[in-house]
């Protein structure tokens, strides 16, 4: 029997002074056009406003770890990476 072993990055790095409120573990999302047309829709139009879905602007934070506004659009201007030598494009932060 194998088990999942789940840890949230408090755990991995600790919490001390420079881990809290972030350990600098920062990460990126894909901006694909699916998920720009998403965010659209919620800056838009408010169409999360359970704030349920992973590309909604309240769940995620900037540079100084404060959450975005939910009439944010967080995904522009896309940060294009080559990567395999194909073309994608990331969320700034």
């Amino acid at each position: 029997m194998s088990r999942i072993l789940v840890l949230t990055y408090s755990q991995i790095a600790g919490p001390k002074p420079s881990t809290v409120p972030q350990a600098g573990l920062d990460t990126t999302a894909r901006n694909g056009p699916l998920a720009q047309l998403i965010v659209k829709q919620i800056v838009d139009n408010n169409a999360d406003p359970d704030g349920r879905l992973l590309y909604n602007p309240a769940g995620w934070t900037g540079a100084d770890n404060m959450f975005f506004p939910a009439d944010y659009n967080w995904l522009q201007p896309p940060v294009v990476k080559i990567i395999n030598g194909r073309r994608d494009a990331f969320s700034q932060r």
